[in-house]
């Protein structure tokens, strides 16, 4: 029996209703057959009771998302519309029931949106149209749009977190129809609050679970980890949930930190969203969004594949996929100066090698170039400030830009006479040209979505305008300062990427946009939050920083990998003995589980591990979620954590394949149970060249001379690997940049 004839049956025996004239289950299902099925549909949620009217709305409405997604001939669309409209108004429904077919109804609204031009008006920061190119009865230039939100806000009422897939469809959904915060900002909502909270909404849930029955109310922590999936529903509630988590994050938090997240909408739209604290202290908002969107060059529909997964994700999982087969086959000499093989093996391993490295750097190029360098990310976190005059960190900008613009540097600092062309305004990139705008006194919003032609075109009009008032370096403004300068003693600038559970298996740490920035990974906002909570920081003290003489070490202790096994414990040696540490380690053997404890509960600790995988199989992940005290209503500290093995990073490896679930690992697993950071790998390496990162990684925390945290440290380290990319790109930081002193200090 095929998926007609089961709906059929099944809603007709739920019915009950003999006298319909339902069409013959026994034949197969024709066009007819799918038309005469909706209006019987129809008839029946139009006369069911209400003992029934939950289990017949959900049946038709898993057949009203068959038929939108066929293209059955002979369906009117307006009465499969209207049967969903009936659905989302049955009260006796479920409420997954009610918010999907809300959902579904948006998903029409946005698809005219999307056609007629309303979507990328609404994010060009346009409010208005021509009434010549768009004319509706209502005289709003964005009926679709405004329909699809009205949808939307009834849907969210009815979902729970973000947890499910559902939930965040209709969350991003929501957000890309809610448009730029600059254009919303009367709204209650923001598109950027939104995209925040369709993120890392299980990881959150996990932690606040650890509070056990404490008082949301008693225990701000809980509260941080709850604010954002608290419903919609409850919107005073959880409104007052998020001004507690703001607060707190504005506390704690350095104003340098920019909290980035990165959301596949269900419709192919990029929603990039950066979080940053506001340094304003009479701010009520205590934090500030600004969202942009990033549309697909061509328009699919909603089931089709995305061109985000069509030119990236696709493409990543099939060099995942034949990295993965290339080492699982690999011949231990092939790679190694074993020359019992041929050389012509040797050299075909490694060509293949060099073949996928170069693949994934063309694919971390053409995603710098299609998302983040136009006007996206890179954009973003150029941001230092938001103290509400839109400042931009633009450092010693003047000088570098007469540089560029040929400044004859032999004239006592002034400007030539001429406005620079147009040749030499195109060496500058289009961030620079947009920090040299808002030097000039050009607000954002002047040249939010234009491109850098013109760009080039407007700056050359503002420096004609004051051409008579000399910019040289010492008339910059007093607010502009160098990026040195900008350092706060709570910490550096660092960029979070808060990734979906699509994006998070990408490096996005090696686009160029973000290659010499220091970068870390968070499941979403509260965890960032509390780790300074939990260590009683504050906004102008230094981050609590690691204790080296605390390291405790796991090597190889399978017994299997002799090399990574001499060339770390080498260099643990040399430095434990160099200090004078009396470290604890277990080399060429499995630590027992009190070893473990010990190594992982001591506050401002570093515990090294060094073996295959992340070593769940002597201390699994079961074992490191229950370091956390249910009893207690704060996150004990645990140590930072460094996992040097073949994936130990990776948050569930779906390679080739749609994540309907969010993301889940060791990693997480760490953070959850109050581990300030994490370092791991996100796919399988060769030893040899992962060794190089971890010697360079361990010679950067060790032998700094200077204060430096385990961001940066890991960041530098990757240029230490022969494959920059298909190894270099594997290791990622989760958590925050935990600060590392000087060891001779």
């Amino acid at each position: 029996m095929n998926f007609l004839d089961n709906i059929i049956s099944r809603v007709k025996i739920l019915s009950n209703f003999t006298d319909l004239g339902w069409p013959d289950i026994s034949a197969p299902p024709t066009s007819s057959d799918t038309i005469r099925a909706l209006g019987h549909f129809h008839n029946t949620l139009l006369k069911s009771d209400s003992s029934f009217s939950s289990t017949v709305c959900d049946a038709v409405l898993t057949f009203v998302k068959k038929v939108l997604l066929s293209n059955v001939s002979g369906i009117k669309r307006n009465d499969v519309l209207e049967m969903l409209s009936i659905i989302s108004e049955k009260s006796l429904t479920s409420s997954e029931c009610r918010a999907e077919a809300l959902y579904l109804l948006a998903i029409e609204y946005l698809e005219k949106a999307r056609q007629s031009g309303e979507l990328k008006l609404l994010w060009s920061g346009t409010s208005m149209v021509d009434e010549s190119v768009h004319t509706v009865e209502t005289g709003n230039p964005i009926p679709h749009l405004l329909r699809a939100r009205s949808h939307l806000s009834r849907a969210i009422t009815f979902i729970g977190p973000a947890s499910s897939h559902l939930s965040r469809n209709i969350l991003r959904t929501l957000a890309l129809v809610t448009g730029p915060e600059d254009l919303n900002t009367e709204s209650s909502i923001s598109a950027g609050e939104i995209v925040h909270s369709s993120v890392g909404s299980s990881a959150r849930q996990a932690v606040a679970r650890g509070f056990g029955s404490a008082n949301v109310q008693e225990n701000d922590l809980r509260t941080i980890f709850e604010a954002f999936d608290h419903p919609f529903s409850k919107q005073d509630d959880r409104n007052k949930m998020l001004e507690t988590m703001y607060r707190l994050g504005c506390k704690y938090l350095p104003s340098t930190w920019k909290f980035v997240a990165i959301a596949l909408c269900p419709t192919g739209e990029v929603l990039i969203s950066l979080l940053q604290p506001s340094l304003g202290e009479q701010d009520s908002r205590y934090f500030s969004y600004q969202t942009q969107c990033v549309f697909p060059q061509q328009s699919n529909k909603p089931h089709d594949v995305s061109e985000f997964e069509q030119s990236v994700l696709q493409p990543f999982d099939e060099i995942m996929e034949k990295s993965r087969k290339q080492l699982s086959g690999i011949d231990i000499g092939v790679a190694t100066n074993n020359y019992n093989n041929s050389k012509e093996k040797k050299q075909a391993w490694w060509d293949e090698r060099y073949n996928l490295d170069e693949d994934l750097c063309q694919i971390l190029q053409n995603i710098d170039e299609r998302y983040f360098q136009t006007c996206c990310l890179e954009d973003l976190i150029s941001i230092c400030d938001n103290s509400g005059d839109d400042s931009f960190c633009v450092g010693n900008l003047s000088a570098r830009f007469e540089a560029v613009c040929n400044i004859d540097k032999n004239n006592t600092g002034t400007r030539e006479d001429t406005v620079p062309s147009k040749e030499e305004l195109g060496k500058l990139t289009v961030v620079k040209l947009k920090e040299r705008l808002i030097e000039l006194g050009c607000s954002q919003k002047e040249f939010r979505s234009t491109r850098k032609a013109g760009l080039i075109e407007l700056l050359q009009t503002l420096l004609a305008e004051t051409q008579s008032d000399s910019l040289s370096p010492a008339k910059v403004p007093p607010n502009t300062h160098s990026h040195t300068e900008s350092k706060q003693a709570a910490g550096e600038n660092c960029i979070f990427l808060i990734l979906d559970e699509q994006l998070q298996r990408l490096p996005l740490e090696g686009v160029l946009s973000l290659r010499d920035k220091t970068v870390c990974r968070l499941p979403s906002l509260p965890f960032a939050i509390s780790s300074l909570h939990q260590r009683n920081q504050n906004k102008d003290a230094m981050i609590s920083p690691i204790d080296l003489s605390k390291t405790k070490y796991v090597i190889d202790p399978e017994s299997n990998l002799k090399e990574t096994k001499e060339r770390i414990l080498s260099t643990l040696t040399c430095v434990s003995d160099h200090h004078e540490w009396d470290w604890e380690g277990k080399v060429g053997e499995v630590p027992s589980k009190d070893f473990m404890h010990r190594a992982l509960k001591q506050e401002d600790g570093l515990y090294l591990y060094f073996g295959h995988g992340g070593g769940e199989r002597f201390f699994s992940r079961v074992e490191i979620e229950e370091l956390v005290n249910k009893a207690s209503s704060q996150l004990d500290p645990c140590a930072s954590i460094i996992l040097m093995g073949c994936s130990s990073g990776v948050l569930n490896s779906v390679s080739g394949k749609q994540m309907y679930f969010e993301p889940d690992g060791t990693a997480l697993s760490y953070l959850c149970a109050g581990a300030p950071c994490v370092v791991g790998t996100l796919w399988d390496v060769t030893d040899r060249d992962i060794d190089r990162f971890s010697v360079s990684l361990l010679e950067g925390i060790y032998q700094a001379d200077e204060i430096t945290n385990l961001a940066k440290c890991t960041m530098s380290s990757r240029d230490a690997c022969k494959l920059r990319y298909i190894v270099g790109c594997a290791p990622v930081i989760y958590g925050i940049p935990v600060s590392i002193l000087n060891c001779s200090k």
